[in-house]
């Protein structure tokens, strides 16, 4: 039905496989490991919340340790209500940054920055010409000092205005580096994020700004377009039926591209109770569990991923498809490939069946331009 998609999924499929163990950074597990093993060399191991710095006790940082193994810890630098207009984790880097940075010798912080590509600036002059004890910088990216942060397709631009101190922090759009882990970390602990969310989502009243929903050529359906990926059948946005009671997210077995469109960008909005087996795959790694829509939506949705929706093959008894859930913030995809039972339009038991690689980098997708003219149909 739709072989340039076809030859899309394969070829990102085969990209999704082969991308090694360790995205970016070699044999790098990420800055978690490097400041697990820094707070422990500093007699540091325990769970708080305000613990202060070492060799700068007027600034605090927080941690939270699993036993043996580290899961989060920084500076206390954002305060828990302050409006994020980027993916949490990019503040969570900042955070880890400056904790680690602070936990190094002065030869260890300037490797530091050179081996991850980072940019630091006090006053205008480079971190290392700087002369400024690190102490004092600390102090400058305080909770009260103006601060900024700003974005361009490749590089995160914080900034702040301390007493007697600009500091200005440089870093890439590298997922791995603002995670912490390196994909095959990411990958293994996917299922227990996924486990995670909540399967009861709050439905608030559905009240549709229908300004930029255009009228379709099918009767009563109406579209809200967020572009396209590579080709026009690979869609993000929001599909909408008029009934007699207003307006509701179209999911009918007359439109099943629409309606798939739909599910797997928002089940959770639609309240769809549905479950499918889920099987994630990556390097050496193979794990299956079952899982409802409502829940995976909800946490590409909520991981700041946006779908885009394409469909392989409609049949009487499933739809096969493709769905790339992109996050542009740190430059990855997860990559899905679902079969949707017809059967579920009408009986939420049915099962979909879904295979997802993630944490795929998203300087591969220039990959998927290649001419692919000679790949096999399966």
């Amino acid at each position: 039905m739709m072989s340039s998609l076809r030859f899309i999924g394969i070829l990102t499929i085969m990209l999704a496989v082969a991308v090694p163990a360790t995205a970016g950074h070699g044999e790098n597990a990420g800055h978690c490991v490097l400041l697990q093993d820094a707070l422990r060399v500093h007699g540091l191991e325990r769970t708080s919340e305000s613990v202060p710095v070492p060799d700068c006790g007027s600034r605090t940082f927080h941690m939270k340790w699993n036993g043996t193994v580290l899961q989060d810890a920084g500076i206390n630098l954002f305060p828990e209500d302050m409006e994020k207009i980027y993916s949490p984790e990019v503040y969570d880097f900042v955070e880890r940054f400056f904790l680690l940075f602070a936990l190094q010798t002065e030869d260890g912080r300037k490797n530091l920055l050179r081996q991850d590509h980072l940019r630091l600036n006090v006053n205008g002059r480079d971190y290392s010409s700087a002369r400024v004890a690190p102490c004092s910088l600390l102090q400058a990216v305080d909770v009260e000092s103006p601060f900024a942060l700003n974005a361009d397709s490749s590089c995160f631009y914080a900034s702040w205005q301390g007493i007697g101190l600009k500091v200005d922090f440089v870093f890439p759009k590298q997922y791995d580096l603002i995670f912490g882990k390196d994909k095959r970390m990411l990958t293994e602990e996917l299922p227990s994020r996924l486990e995670s969310v909540s399967d009861s989502v709050a439905m608030d009243k559905l009240d549709f700004d229908l300004s930029s929903f255009q009228r379709t050529a099918l009767k009563d359906v109406y579209f809200d377009s967020e572009g396209t990926f590579l080709i026009p059948q690979m869609k993000s946005g929001t599909y909408l039926q008029r009934t007699k009671e207003g307006f509701d997210y179209l999911f009918d077995e007359r439109f099943p591209e629409e309606s798939m469109l739909n599910l797997f960008t928002g089940a959770f909005r639609m309240d769809i109770p549905m479950e499918a087996d889920l099987t994630v795959k990556g390097y050496r790694y193979d794990s299956a569990s079952l899982i409802t829509l409502k829940r995976l939506t909800a946490f590409m949705d909520g991981t700041g991923c946006k779908a885009y929706v394409g469909i392989e093959t409609v049949s009487e008894g499933e739809i096969t498809g493709t769905v790339v859930y992109f996050n542009w913030d740190l430059m990855y995809e997860h990559l899905l490939c679902f079969r949707f039972p017809c059967r579920g339009f009408h009986d939420k038991r049915e099962k979909a069946k879904l295979v997802l690689y993630p944490y795929i980098p998203l300087n591969n997708v220039e990959n998927l331009y290649d001419d692919v003219s000679e790949l096999p149909l399966s």
